[in-house]
């Protein structure tokens, strides 16, 4: 099952924006699972992002918006049935990924999920390396690089359209 949301209209990391999905997800499950009359050994919870993997793991003190939310991760879910999925892999990405409803209706990743699932747990997909130093620090640097330069982009287009503006209003007095 996949479920999406609209991205808040606030500047938010991918990061955040995975953990976000992630405690989606479990909240999901959750109600999912409080309706059915099954009883399940084991639930498993995907996700392709190793920054809410990397949290999941880790016992430290986080700011306050990650740690807020990987408790209630840990508290609602067993951070060691936490699984990594390649990206290519994942079904939630589909409609993120701009597919047409048609390829969706078609596609059996969207429908069964992927191929290694229907398999022993043996020949799941290999869990990637969670070490904080590696995931989110760097990725962190990456995203607050990224916002700057979009944030300058934004402004010197500002400052061009507000000289055009200027250019146009004095030509017009």
């Amino acid at each position: 099952m996949s479920k999406m949301k609209v991205a808040p209209i606030n500047m938010t990391s991918i990061p955040r924006l995975e953990l976000m999905a992630a405690v989606l997800a479990a909240d999901l499950v959750a109600k999912i699972d409080e309706r059915l009359d099954e009883t399940y050994e084991t639930i498993y919870y995907w996700t392709d992002s190793r920054n809410v993997l990397a949290w999941l793991k880790n016992d430290r003190d986080f700011k306050v918006f990650v740690g807020n939310r990987i408790a209630k991760l840990h508290q609602s879910t067993n951070r060691d049935h936490w699984r990594w999925v390649p990206t290519n892999e994942n079904p939630a990405d589909l409609p993120s990924r701009g597919v047409s409803l048609t390829t969706l209706k078609n596609s059996s990743l969207w429908w069964y999920g992927p191929d290694f699932l229907v398999t022993s747990k043996v020949s799941w997909a290999p869990q990637p390396e969670t070490s904080m130093v590696q995931s989110s620090s760097n990725e962190f640097q990456k995203e607050k690089e990224i916002f700057a330069r979009f944030t300058l982009a934004q402004n010197q287009i500002k400052q061009v359209k507000q000289t055009e503006l200027r250019s146009t209003l004095c030509g017009c007095i």
